[in-house]
């Protein structure tokens, strides 16, 4: 997945991994010409939550990453169930 190891770095996990981005949808900017997915976000020194937006230049590679996440939470799950 593009931008694997930025999401892996920035965004939320619990226990399944990353969690997944908010919406199912990646939104279009026009400003920027990119995708945008947004995802939680926990500062682990102050411990504030926000949601922040990861860039993707193509909806294939926003919709690619969604699938990619659902698919590693789905076996984490599996794993936990055996």
């Amino acid at each position: 997945m593009k931008r694997q190891d930025y999401i892996d770095a920035v965004c939320d996990h619990d226990e399944l991994g990353i969690k997944p981005p908010v919406s199912d949808e990646a939104e279009y900017d026009e400003g920027s010409d990119l995708w945008n997915l947004w995802f939680e976000f926990k500062n682990e020194f102050t411990g504030e939550e926000d949601i922040i937006p990861v860039h993707f230049e193509t909806k294939e590679d926003a919709d690619e990453a969604i699938q990619e996440i659902n698919e590693s939470r789905f076996f984490q799950e599996q794993r936990k169930s055996a």
